[in-house]
Parts: C-alpha cells; sequence; structure tokens
C-alpha cells in the first residue's frame, strides 16, 4: 500500500503549528479524499482549537512581540542578535500568532489575474473570495493571481501578490482616523507605518501621531476607460527658445514644465527667481537650455513633487523605456497625515494576509501596515 505525499506548501494551512497541520490535512483527506486549498479552509472554520505559530521574516522592520514571550526574548535576545560563533547565527525566530490582525470590514483595493483595473473590497469577501470559499456576491475562484497594493522600498506604491489570507477569530479592535478621514480598525499589536518608515504597534499610537499613508496615484492600464490624468505643474515665461506657445490677453508667452525650469535654473547656477527674471526680460545671452530632445523624470513617480532631488533629465527615448519597464498596474506615492481620533472599535471578526516578499506589507482603508508573515517554519 503506497501513501500518499499530503501537500502541506497550501496557503491555507498558513499561521499552524506544524502538528495541526499534520491534523487539518489528514481530516480534509478522511472528507474528501483529496487536500485542497478550499477544503483546508472548510475544515479550518470547524476545528476551533488549533494553535496558530508564526515564522518571522528577519528581513522584516519590525515584530510585535507578545508579553508571554517577551521575558523569554528579553533572556535570550543575545543569543540572536550577538552569536558566539558565526555558525550559532538562527534562521529565524519562531513566535506564537502573527502580528496582529485586521478587522473583516478592512477595504482593499485588488485586482485578479490580468485585469488593468482595481477593485475595492472588504477583507472579509477577499478572503472568502481568495480562499475559493462561496459568497453570494462573489463566485469562488482560485485559479488566478491576486494582488494588493504595497510600499515599495522607494516609498512608491505598487501592487503585489498575496501568499495567503487566514481567518484569525474575533478579537478586540481599535479604531484610528486620520485628517483626512480615513479610518481603519485593527489589533492593538498590528504595525503601522509612521511618516519616518518604521512601524509601531496600533496601539502605541495617540492622538496627534504622524502617519504614512497611500496617496493619489498615476492613472495606467485603465481598461480601455479615459484614464485619471496627473498633470504637472507648468509656467508660462516671455522668453525660451523652446516650449509651446500660450496666448494670454493678446500677449504670446512659451508654457512650460515647472521641473524643466527648476532643472534649468540649477544647470545656470541661479535660484528660481533671477531664472525667471532673466527669461521675463528677454536676457538669454550665456544661459543654457535642455534640449527638446530630454525630458525631466520624477524620481518618486509624483508629478507634482518639483523638488530638484526629485528630478532627473533623460532622454525621451530612455524615458519612455523606464516607464516601459513598469507593469501594466498603477503607481502611486505616499503622503503624510495626521491622526485625530483613536477609540475603540469592539470584538470584530479578523484576518491575516501574507503578501509575497521583498514588500511585506500592504495597504489597508489607505493605512500602510505589515502582513502577517505567516507560513510554516522549514528551518
Amino acid at each position: 500500500m503506497t501513501t500518499k505525499k499530503l501537500p502541506t506548501d497550501l496557503p491555507a494551512f498558513g499561521g499552524l503549528t506544524l502538528k495541526d497541520v499534520g491534523e487539518v490535512a489528514k481530516m480534509t483527506m478522511t472528507r474528501d479524499e483529496a487536500v485542497s486549498q478550499r477544503g483546508v479552509n472548510e475544515t479550518r472554520r470547524g476545528y476551533k482549537n488549533l494553535k496558530g505559530i508564526q515564522q518571522v521574516d528577519t528581513n522584516m522592520q519590525y515584530y510585535v512581540c507578545p508579553s508571554y514571550l517577551q521575558e523569554w526574548l528579553d533572556t535570550n535576545k543575545g543569543f540572536f542578535l550577538k552569536p558566539l560563533h558565526p555558525s550559532l547565527v538562527p534562521r529565524g525566530i519562531l513566535g506564537d500568532g502573527p502580528p496582529g490582525c485586521l478587522s473583516g470590514d478592512t477595504v482593499l483595493h485588488y485586482r485578479r489575474g490580468k485585469r488593468n483595473s482595481s477593485r475595492p473590497i472588504t477583507l472579509q469577501s477577499l478572503y472568502r473570495k481568495f480562499n475559493g470559499l462561496p459568497d453570494e456576491k462573489n463566485p469562488p475562484r482560485i485559479d488566478a493571481p491576486t494582488f494588493l497594493q504595497s510600499m515599495q522600498e522607494d516609498g512608491s506604491v505598487k501592487y503585489n501578490r498575496i501568499i495567503s489570507i487566514i481567518e484569525s477569530g474575533e478579537k478586540v479592535c481599535i479604531r484610528i482616523t486620520t485628517s483626512s478621514g480615513s479610518a481603519l480598525s485593527l489589533t492593538k499589536d498590528h504595525p503601522v507605518c509612521l511618516s519616518d518608515g518604521t512601524f509601531i504597534p496600533a496601539g502605541n499610537i495617540q492622538k496627534g501621531t504622524v502617519l504614512r499613508m497611500k496617496g493619489s496615484g498615476l492613472a495606467r492600464g485603465t481598461g480601455g476607460r479615459k484614464p485619471r490624468t496627473i498633470h504637472r505643474r507648468e509656467i508660462c515665461v516671455k522668453h525660451h527658445p523652446f516650449g509651446n506657445f500660450k496666448v494670454v490677453e493678446g500677449c504670446t508667452y512659451k508654457r512650460m514644465h515647472f521641473s524643466r525650469i527648476m532643472v534649468e535654473a540649477h544647470m545656470n547656477k541661479m535660484n528660481l527667481a533671477t531664472y525667471l527674471k532673466r527669461l521675463k526680460f528677454g536676457n538669454l545671452e550665456g544661459l543654457k537650455f535642455l534640449s527638446p530632445d530630454h525630458e525631466v523624470h520624477h524620481r518618486d513617480e509624483n508629478q507634482r513633487n518639483d523638488r530638484l532631488d526629485n528630478l532627473e533629465v533623460m532622454t525621451k527615448v530612455a524615458h519612455a523605456q523606464h516607464h516601459g519597464k513598469s507593469e501594466n498596474f498603477n503607481v502611486e506615492y505616499v503622503v503624510s497625515e495626521v491622526v485625530i481620533l483613536v477609540e475603540d472599535a469592539g470584538i470584530r471578526m479578523t484576518y491575516d494576509v501574507q503578501m509575497d516578499s521583498p514588500a511585506r506589507n500592504l495597504v489597508a482603508d489607505s493605512f500602510i501596515v505589515l502582513d502577517a508573515c505567516s507560513g510554516l517554519c522549514s528551518d
């Protein structure tokens, strides 16, 4: 008699101990005669005594240690941080439970398969959709990759693939509201991004704390619909060898991108006011200008951020190639917002999301939070 090998690498097993993985797999196999992602989730819903276990990614910027493990960690952290010999360097820390959870009513923007446009969906609905569970509005479908927004190392926000979504049970949550009206309900131990890019537990956030949030986006891949354009800042100057003509009250001006004027002022070693004065009165002798074959690129993809350190001169061909390398997904940027209210949100059903590396975070109701980083410990 041959023994079937159980596919214990399914995303649906995320957040379980190795022992519980075996139990869930056996129960699923007995009932369905096969182990599938949908079957594992069905078993987990009916088996409430599962104990979660979390493999901490050593590349994570932050990990919230449960209070009952803090004493052990304080005693042993020297072993992890300053090993006596290189061979003793641990390959990871094993902690009990994921670092915080998000409320099921959290709104996310997701993409599925090759779809160009994004759609809003609650985390609870996405959990069911992602795991192929029946939903009154969304028919089950588990054959296409699914994407959520994540903050990248350069500060931009792009779509990143989901690895797994698990149900974490009913937990006490708090609700954080910012000056723009954005609000998010989550557990106190879930790490949230501050304006400087570091993460702290949501329970440490107070009124007046400044958070890093998702800002407006650059429209790309709109599925045939008219794109939502964010226009560059422009300025009209009286005299310039290049630029488009613009007539204002009978006077002819040259319309230029403000970013281009900023770069040219720097090229001529002048401040902006002095350079604009030269262009106003037509004193162009000795001035240097960017050729029409060159364009000014915004490094952070925010076309209204005309700080000199955010601008880079490229040829038109190189500029087109640069943007052509981006996937057909929206690229967005981040902004800072002030917290105006932190309040109790009561007991809510919560969920954990694991994102693909290296961007182990996600955008939830415009907040940037770390993902669950759940998975089996293989080392």
